[in-house]
């Protein structure tokens, strides 16, 4: 077994503490608490005229948007790390605990302005997993999943947040899969092809005042290609499926009109050929 603590000072201090210990050759065990913290900062100017109204009506302070306070979180995580069957295939897997206080959320108002406060007290818990193998020479696969839960424990009375909220912009389930195979052709050159998908579960988002659901979404990538010494030449073709995902809220100053949401979104299909020189 073993053991570590340290801590930064930077501003502060962020104490952290891992234990581990090899319960074979190819088999560990750890266990880790870390705190950390962020800086707090001030906001953008908003606008008097085109938000005031709605500043009044939430009954917020237009004095204490000016600035945000420092948020900080204690950190917990326990897992398994694993190299097995002569290193072609690695398991790991952990659980995790975050308790997360003065909460810090982007809150966009239908003005078209945005700013960041601190809206109280979060948790959130979690899992993931990792698995990636060799089974053949020149094959790799890789499966990743995880599953995030979180909720506002105390909103302090925030205007648009509740208790028992979700935190905004975290899915509830990602996973990521991929597949590659390296080959020998001729005359020093080898070819490749591979594949990567991705999913993102549902989250919501702070907008306008209400909090929104973002749906799920999932996207795929393919590469072929050929590679020498100094070449490497990729035939690809990204987000095949031509998936239009909600990434995000736009921070534009816009207001949102019916039917055309302040969103973020990603690029369609695109498929293309991509050559690399090698000095």
């Amino acid at each position: 077994p073993s053991a570590f603590a340290g801590s930064q000072k930077e501003n502060g201090f962020n104490p952290r503490v891992m234990v581990s210990a090899d319960l074979t050759d190819q088999v560990n065990i750890y266990a880790s608490a870390a705190k950390g913290f962020r800086i707090g900062g001030v906001n953008g100017q908003i606008s008097p005229t085109l938000c005031g109204d709605e500043i009044a009506d939430l009954n917020l302070n237009p004095d204490g948007l000016r600035s945000y306070d420092s948020d900080d979180l204690w950190s917990y995580e326990a897992g398994i790390k694993t190299n097995l069957a002569d290193n072609r295939l690695a398991i790991n897997a952990a659980v995790f605990f975050i308790d997360w206080r003065d909460t810090l959320q982007n809150v966009r108002l239908a003005c078209g302005f945005q700013f960041s406060t601190n809206v109280g007290d979060a948790e959130s818990r979690g899992a993931e997993i990792e698995i990636s193998a060799t089974p053949m020479p020149g094959l790799n696969l890789s499966l990743g999943v995880g599953y995030t839960d979180t909720e506002i424990k105390d909103a302090r009375g925030f205007p648009g947040f509740l208790d028992g909220d979700e935190i905004s912009g975290v899915p509830d389930l990602t996973a990521n899969a991929s597949a590659q195979y390296v080959f020998a052709l001729t005359d020093g050159w080898s070819g490749r092809v591979r594949v990567d998908a991705n999913h993102y579960g549902e989250s919501t988002s702070q907008n306008n005042n209400v909090i929104r659901t973002r749906d799920s979404w999932s996207a795929m990538n393919l590469r072929a290609g050929v590679t020498n010494e100094n070449w490497d030449i990729t035939i690809f073709a990204d987000n095949v499926t031509d998936e239009r995902a909600n990434l995000g809220d736009n921070r534009s100053i816009a207001a949102e009109t019916p039917g055309r949401p302040r969103i973020v979104t990603n690029r369609p299909r695109t498929i293309g050929l991509e050559g690399r020189y090698h000095f």
